[in-house]
């Protein structure tokens, strides 16, 4: 823009010089031109380019490394104009923020965007300024609302084995509403009874009454087998790093899923502000609607790691199988061990806990390194 400015005021100056070495008619009405083209210019910006508008379309979600194109459009101004806008581009769940500078015209413009990590990107356009005809001037013009694409991490293929030595106190005090089972203590419901079933669990008084022979359906208890936590805080003194958040994110996604397609029930839970967040995951649709609430979380420096919050939030840890997924070196996860078996897998190295077994893995060859592993 500043090269417009002082490309009109070489101008001016020379059609002062013309018509003061020339004096015509001729030389006078390029003088005045030179003055008032730029005036015309600037208030045909404030006259008819106010009511321009620069809206923002997005996808709304993609995988991590695929390209996406951000689409501006304009409405609602009577001439063509042309705006420079800034797009501001933040990951919520890695921290990072860039932003791009683009410039759109009548026909809008377009930008490829290649997020490589993971997680709920907010894409806004934090300025838009709007150019006379001339690009003399700037007007800052109306911007719509901010955009959200869901990154989702990329799952790889991934062989659990759930360890047999396990000696965990683990109950259930919940019981299955879809199919019964063989728990006394508890009755899934009554029916009539049929050839075959045992007799003892005739429910006799509701058979006299009905006239026919009802027999009592025992409850089945829901075991927990498998809890899964994501790690997003990391300690005191040591900023997130994007790279091993999105290693541990496709990890977490990785064995969630897996465990699904083993038929391995189980819940996974990742800390919201200063709350844990559990949910039950037996499908892999499950595991995706899941995902998309931990990745709109931020990361933080310093507080309590997940296993101290789990650990605080609940009496003791009942899961014969817990895994702690950590883009950073583990903490506190020796509270979750209770003779059952905890892993804690995570891309550095570490000291030992008492009952937990270490996994390390690479932050950037995790697929390979984590083909097999043992929960």
């Amino acid at each position: 823009m500043w090269k417009n400015r002082v490309l009109w005021i070489c101008l001016m100056l020379s059609a002062a010089a013309l018509y003061i070495f020339g004096n015509s008619a001729a030389t006078f009405a390029v003088l005045m031109a030179a003055i008032f083209a730029p005036v015309l210019s600037i208030a045909s910006a404030f006259l008819f380019l106010r009511g321009v508008e620069v809206s923002l379309e997005l996808t709304r979600r993609c995988a991590a490394g695929d390209s996406v194109e951000a689409k501006l459009a304009l409405s609602g101004g009577r001439l063509t104009p042309s705006v420079d806008c800034t797009l501001a581009v933040e990951n919520v769940y890695t921290g990072e923020r860039i932003e791009r500078e683009l410039t759109a015209g009548h026909d809008g413009a377009v930008i490829k965007l290649t997020p490589s990590h993971c997680g709920l990107v907010r894409v806004s356009i934090a300025a838009a300024r709007l150019r006379d005809p001339l690009g003399l001037v700037r007007l800052r013009a109306k911007a719509s609302a901010e955009r959200e694409l869901s990154v989702e991490p990329r799952r790889f293929e991934t062989r659990i084995t759930l360890a047999d030595d396990v000696d965990t106190t683990a109950e259930s005090d919940e019981y299955s509403m879809t199919n019964p089972g063989s728990d006394p203590s508890e009755t899934f419901g009554v029916r009539e009874y049929q050839s075959g079933d045992p007799i003892k669990r005739i429910h006799w008084k509701l058979s006299q009454k009905s006239q026919n022979l009802m027999l009592r359906e025992l409850g089945l208890p829901i075991v927990r087998r498998a809890l899964i936590l994501l790690e997003t805080t990391f300690p005191e003194g040591e900023d997130p790093r994007p790279e091993p958040l999105h290693a541990a994110a496709e990890v977490f996604f990785s064995t969630s899923t897996a465990l699904c397609e083993q038929e391995t029930a189980h819940v996974a839970a990742w800390r919201r502000g200063e709350t844990l967040v559990c949910r039950e995951i037996a499908t892999v649709e499950d595991a995706a609607a899941a995902a998309a609430e931990w990745l709109s979380e931020r990361p933080r420096s310093g507080g309590r790691s997940i296993a101290e919050l789990y650990a605080e939030t609940f009496e003791r840890c009942g899961y014969a199988h817990v895994a702690v997924i950590s883009p950073c070196a583990p903490r506190g996860v020796e509270r979750l061990y209770g003779g059952n078996r905890v892993t804690a897998l995570c891309p550095y190295g570490g000291a030992g806990f008492e009952g937990v077994h270490l996994r390390v893995f690479d932050e950037k060859n995790y697929a390979a390194d984590l083909r097999e592993w043992e929960l």
